[in-house]
C-alpha cells in the first residue's frame, strides 16, 4: 500500500485541529484550579470564608470575613464564570472542527484488504 499525500487544505484543517485541541486542553487545566466551591459559613457569631474542594463538603477555612476574604471570593466566582464560559466556547468549536475534519477525510484511513 503506498502511502497518501494530504492537501493544502487538509493540512491547514488538521493543524486549527490540533491548535484548537492544545487551547482546549490548557482551559480544561485551569478549570481544574477552580473545582469545588467557595461559600460564607457562620461559626461561632463570625462568618468565615470556606473552599470546599470535593461534593462531600471537604474543605478548609480561608479567614474571617474582611474586605480581603471579600475580594478572594468576588475573583473566585469570576474567574470559575469565565474559564466555564471559555471551555464550553472552545468544546462547541472542536465539535465543528471535527466535522471539518471528517469532511476532508483527514480521520479517514484506508482498508487493508484481507487476502
Amino acid at each position: 500500500m503506498e502511502p497518501f499525500e494530504i492537501s493544502n487544505e487538509q493540512r491547514r484543517i488538521f493543524i486549527n485541529t490540533a491548535q484548537l485541541h492544545e487551547a482546549y486542553m490548557d482551559a480544561f487545566t485551569k478549570k481544574l484550579a477552580f473545582r469545588g466551591g467557595m461559600h460564607w459559613k457562620k461559626s461561632k457569631n463570625k462568618e468565615y470564608l470556606f473552599r470546599t474542594i470535593d461534593r462531600h463538603g471537604n474543605g478548609k477555612s480561608i479567614g474571617p470575613r474582611s474586605p480581603k476574604t471579600e475580594i478572594i471570593y468576588q475573583e473566585f466566582h469570576i474567574k470559575k464564570k469565565e474559564l466555564g464560559a471559555n471551555l464550553q466556547n472552545l468544546r462547541e468549536k472542536l465539535k465543528e472542527q471535527a466535522r471539518l475534519t471528517k469532511a476532508v477525510k483527514i480521520v479517514r484511513v484506508p482498508r487493508l484488504t484481507n487476502s
